[in-house]
């Protein structure tokens, strides 16, 4: 059964909507959403056990598309330029090619449509490892995530899903059903056709996550895709090299 997204709305014109990655929410884009709204009106997502949107056990790509058309639906939006990060670019490019007619552009972030295998435990093992009913301040959170998650930016990205009610803790993702439904997330399940529209890849030159072995897989479904490297950027391309994200994006669109 769908789920009922929550988001946030700024600007006017044609429809843009942004969809997070793992362990993200909308609140990562929201200076690319401001940026947009310029031009567009812009609606950022949380996708299914993330943010402020309900939680589920499914992480299927197939559950998530049916929340995406739920609430396209609700907004009564018919033609959308989609822009996805890593998981949230899998659910672009599963919803474009399931819904080709209504994706007007499709903008997808350091992701391809290949299955990853890239290791969570330890992020999952040092967010399982944060006693919520214990915790006195973020600095201690912080603390008990850094033998098991070394880089800090990471560490202060991962915990920005950590808040405070009434002076107790408690997580926004649903971290069991993330742990549960990994492998899922890393697949990217079969689809017939291919989506003929504009579209942009756009990868972090550092990142492993957009390989040169990936493009023929990229092609088959997205024949008409462009891929746009941007120097001095890892995963979190528009974290880390925002003006040149930016840049590739406005171009594109």
């Amino acid at each position: 059964m769908p789920l009922t997204l929550n988001f946030q709305v700024v600007g006017s014109g044609e429809p843009v909507v942004i969809l997070h990655g793992l362990f993200g929410s909308l609140t990562n884009w929201q200076q690319v959403a401001k940026q947009l709204a310029t031009q567009y009106q812009v609606y950022s997502v949380d996708l299914r056990n993330h943010g402020q949107s309900p939680h589920d056990h499914s992480m299927h790509y197939t559950d998530m598309v049916a929340d995406l058309e739920l609430f396209l639906r609700s907004q009564s939006i018919a033609d959308v330029h989609l822009i996805g990060h890593s998981m949230g670019g899998k659910v672009a490019m599963q919803y474009s090619l399931a819904h080709s007619e209504q994706v007007s552009s499709l903008t997808v972030v350091d992701i391809a449509p290949v299955q990853y295998h890239h290791d969570f435990n330890d992020i999952i093992a040092g967010l399982k490892a944060i006693d919520l009913e214990a915790l006195t301040g973020r600095q201690q959170a912080v603390d008990v995530l850094a033998p098991y998650v070394k880089p800090l930016g990471l560490r202060q990205f991962l915990l920005q899903n950590l808040v405070s009610n009434n002076g107790q803790y408690q997580w926004r993702i649903n971290i069991s059903a993330i742990e549960h439904e990994i492998t899922n997330i890393g697949d990217f399940p079969d689809v017939d056709g291919a989506y003929l529209g504009p579209t942009l890849f756009v990868k972090g030159e550092d990142s492993d996550y957009v390989l040169p072995e990936y493009e023929a897989q990229i092609n088959q479904w997205f024949p008409h895709a462009q891929i746009e490297g941007i120097a001095e950027a890892g995963h979190w391309v528009h974290a880390e090299q925002p003006k040149l994200f930016m840049q590739a994006l406005l171009s594109f669109l």
